[in-house]
């Protein structure tokens, strides 16, 4: 795939956008890949950082399957296939989008209203929608899982937002992270509890005196 990747960057532009996603994909896949082999994790840990791994690899593949196959027979600089590729569908309620994935040999579902009376379109047939319940399980994760994303599936924040997760989310805990220190007396109990408020999420406190003042006291 890194082979893939090098070779496609060498014919195009340098500054197209798909150039850097390339070489961002192919860093985050290497990194996984670095985690896996370098870094003592829990299994859960490891499950994620796998899954994480998997999932740039498939959307490296996916993306240059795309610009080398698939763009390249809708514009017509390649021949229009016959047969359609296993892979996973588009849907979509333009027709012109229907027509360049049929065009490259790419299943798609084109969406259209349902009109009282006779259909108004040339339907061969019509299909009942799968209940994803019947075979895919969309229970809650136990423990529940952070909620990365809240909006519109066509968003394209959607995928911003689920990498910049994968990239974050493997965080070890924080060694000067602030320890409150223990309770001694009833009369230090606001105190201890303010600075624990204060201080708990920026780490250890210290109070900063620059050099020049201190050189200045000496004297």
């Amino acid at each position: 795939m890194e082979e893939r990747i090098h070779l496609y960057c060498a014919d195009h532009d340098r500054h197209s956008s798909f150039y850097d996603i390339l070489l961002l994909l192919k860093r985050d896949m290497h990194n996984a890949s670095s985690h896996i082999g370098s870094l003592h994790m829990t299994f859960t840990q490891m499950v994620f950082q796998v899954t994480e791994f998997q999932c740039c690899y498939l959307e490296i593949r996916g993306l240059l399957d795309y610009l080398e196959v698939y763009l390249p027979r809708m514009n017509g600089a390649l021949k229009a296939v016959t047969s359609v590729m296993k892979c996973v569908c588009a849907i979509t309620s333009n027709p012109s989008v229907v027509q360049d994935f049929f065009t490259a040999g790419l299943p798609v579902w084109f969406i259209q209203p349902l009109a009282p009376g006779p259909f108004p379109h040339n339907v061969l047939n019509v299909i009942t929608a799968f209940e994803p319940a019947n075979f895919v399980c969309v229970e809650n994760a136990v423990p529940p899982f952070p909620a990365i994303y809240d909006g519109p599936l066509t968003n394209e924040k959607k995928h911003n937002a689920l990498h910049h997760f994968t990239r974050k989310w493997l965080v070890f805990k924080d060694p000067f992270q602030y320890q409150p220190t223990t309770q001694v007396s009833t009369s230090t109990t606001v105190s201890t509890s303010s600075a624990s408020t204060s201080h708990g999420t920026q780490g250890q406190h210290c109070k900063y005196v620059p050099f020049f003042a201190s050189i200045l006291s000496d004297d």
